[in-house]
């Protein structure tokens, strides 16, 4: 949930490269990469694009990239590994999160 909204954002990440996730009216489907390792400044890349979508806005309100548009972000986790931010660049200027596993 994002904070002061009623909007839930759930992406759900599979071991083969593939991601489902919806953000309030917003359903996409995607392929991704992860680095394997994380850069010197403790981020891993995370190249996300998006094969299917419905079009529709997200939590923010905002309407996301068309499928076929590869988008880059960094991701890094917190040190119980239990918790990540994600950032537009290998800096702490522009994230979001911390994001949390939801229970299983």
């Amino acid at each position: 949930m994002l904070p002061g909204k009623t909007c839930t954002e759930t992406l759900n990440y599979q071991g083969n490269g593939t991601r489902q996730g919806s953000s309030g009216e917003e359903v996409t489907q995607s392929r991704y990469e992860v680095s394997p390792m994380p850069s010197l400044l403790g981020f891993y890349r995370l190249t996300e694009t998006v094969t299917e979508g419905n079009g529709k806005k997200d939590c923010s309100g905002d309407l996301h990239e068309a499928p076929g548009e590869p988008v880059t972000r960094f991701i890094q986790f917190s040190p119980k590994k239990d918790q990540l931010i994600v950032c537009r660049e290998e800096s702490l200027k522009a994230c979001f999160g911390p994001l949390k596993r939801a229970p299983q």
